[in-house]
């Protein structure tokens, strides 16, 4: 009787679980839906994790950190080209009358898009004045900002969700004369010292729409005794952590908003005088210069009579 050979089969590849519980699964769900929304809370939420547990997974795990700036660079790049959509085509507002469709308006308002625009610029800026780069034949000066055009973003999430680190810094690296750079050491490093004017942890504060209070993800102070979701260190899936603010951290949230309020009021103010001076200068027809007659004696000054005599 013929005995049926058959090959070995590689054996089956369960993923990598962490004591702090993000496989690379997670860490892939984390990474996709932070490159459709740049929401950290928003990708936090669908990988089911905290944003406490995000940024210290980021801090400690150097390829997840680099898949992380690539995401955002992605989201950075698809809003840019919603913004650009909008500024031409505007927004369609639809007005209904007694639950009826009455009519539309176009409108543009794309302040809170180029708000964000601005913030995902200013930390590509931080990524790479901190991105440290031990590339051969460039000095550990010269850094580089991934671009999504220089990675493969498809297989970077398939490696990271195969918990294949070497794949995922492959998949990342620049490309440069058809050699691959390799993501070494830690691609973000937690930014203290010179560094603080590039942190920017806005979205971990937030005020709620419907109780009109602030609430933030940060650890509690030891003496607190506000409302929180659950205690900090007691680990739950169901949720991120979540807590009101205190009185000072209020003033200091308040602060900054009305601070940056004043910055956006006046730099509209510098575009609506710029922009209605050019309508101004545009309307008004060319005056010739005028005539000065060089033979013609200069009118006396008035004298003063009310002097003394």
């Amino acid at each position: 009787m013929e005995q049926q050979q058959t090959s070995p089969q590689p054996p089956t590849a369960f993923p990598t679980i962490r004591h702090d519980g993000w496989t690379g699964e997670k860490m892939a769900i984390f990474c996709e839906t932070l490159a459709e929304t740049a929401v950290v809370a928003d990708a936090c939420e669908a990988a089911r994790m905290g944003i406490s547990g995000a940024y210290a997974a980021r801090r400690r795990n150097p390829v997840f950190a680099a898949a992380w700036d690539a995401a955002l660079s992605i989201a950075r790049e698809r809003l840019a080209d919603t913004l650009l959509a909008r500024s031409m085509e505007g927004n369609v507002e639809q007005i209904f009358r007694d639950g009826e469709l009455v009519g539309e308006r176009h409108f543009l308002d794309n302040r809170l898009g180029l708000a964000i625009l601005r913030r995902l610029d200013r930390l590509a800026e931080t990524t790479a004045r901190a991105t440290p780069c031990s590339c051969a034949g460039r000095s550990p000066g010269q850094t580089k900002t991934p671009q999504s055009h220089s990675f493969d973003w498809t297989l970077a999430v398939d490696a990271l969700r195969t918990g294949d680190d070497e794949a995922v810094a492959k998949a990342l690296a620049l490309i440069e004369s058809n050699e691959v750079e390799e993501v070494e050491g830690k691609a973000n490093p937690p930014l203290h010292g010179d560094d603080d004017e590039g942190l920017d942890l806005s979205d971990r504060c937030w005020k709620d729409p419907i109780d009109d209070i602030w609430m933030t993800h940060f650890p509690p102070a030891p003496d607190f005794i506000g409302y929180e979701s659950r205690p900090y260190d007691e680990l739950d899936d169901n949720g991120p952590y979540e807590r009101a603010c205190t009185a000072e951290e209020i003033a200091i949230l308040e602060a900054g908003r009305a601070a940056e309020a004043a910055a956006e009021r006046a730099e509209e103010e510098a575009l609506r005088d710029a922009w209605f001076q050019l309508l101004k200068d545009e309307a008004e027809p060319a005056r010739p210069p005028a005539i000065v007659d060089p033979h013609e004696t200069p009118a006396a000054p008035e004298n003063d009579s009310s002097g003394d005599k």
